[in-house]
Formats: structure tokens, C-alpha cells, sequence
């Protein structure tokens, strides 16, 4: 991938994910990033380039931040299917009828009862 195309889906991400560009900018200098804070600021403002080992350290900042986020949140066992219609993660068992199993299980909870 091209320096610009790095930088448009490091900006994509920021605000996709509404993620606030002081806490990358923590993540980044934590992984021992060397550009400046206005120099991460100026380069998401596309006013400076970075080098290539810093863009890629600014990317596995908010890959950090947004596996964090999932851990927290207790998503970290779930993947985004394309084909789900309401947008809301599945578990990776979904995928082999683990959701109708899961409908069974809870039907016959349900008779237990």
C-alpha cells in the first residue's frame, strides 16, 4: 500500500471509529513512535508525511486501541459477518449452525423450566 492510501484508511479509521486522535497518539508513543505530537496532528491533516515505520506504527496504535475497546466491550470472541442484516457481531460458531444449535439450547431451557 502507497504512503497516501495508509494515511487515508489511518483518517478513515479515526473517525469511523470515533477514536480520539490524543489516545492513538498515546497508543503510538508507547510503541516507542518518534514523531512528535504535532507531527502525528499534521499528518492526519495530510500536512506532512511520515516515514513508512512510523505510518506503521500509527496503524498498530489504533489496531491496539480497537482490540482494547473489543476486550472491554467482551467482543473479543466475535467476528463481523458481511452478511449479517443488523450489522451486530456473531460468534465464530454462527458460522456451522451454532446459531440454530443455540435457538435448540434455549428451547429446551424453555421446557425445563
Amino acid at each position: 500500500m502507497d504512503a497516501e492510501e495508509q494515511r487515508r484508511q489511518f483518517v478513515q479509521t479515526l473517525l469511523r471509529e470515533d477514536l480520539n486522535l490524543h489516545d492513538v497518539g498515546q497508543a503510538y508513543f508507547a510503541m516507542t513512535g518518534s514523531a512528535s505530537e504535532e507531527e502525528v496532528a499534521l499528518y492526519t491533516l495530510e500536512m506532512l508525511m511520515l516515514p513508512q515505520n512510523q505510518r506503521d506504527l500509527l496503524t498498530l496504535a489504533i489496531r491496539s486501541l480497537l482490540q482494547g475497546q473489543a476486550r472491554r466491550a467482551g467482543f473479543e470472541n466475535f467476528t463481523q459477518q458481511p452478511d449479517d442484516h443488523c450489522g451486530a457481531p456473531r460468534s465464530k460458531h454462527d458460522d456451522e449452525g451454532g446459531k440454530e444449535r443455540g435457538l435448540e439450547r434455549d428451547r429446551d431451557r424453555r421446557k425445563d423450566q
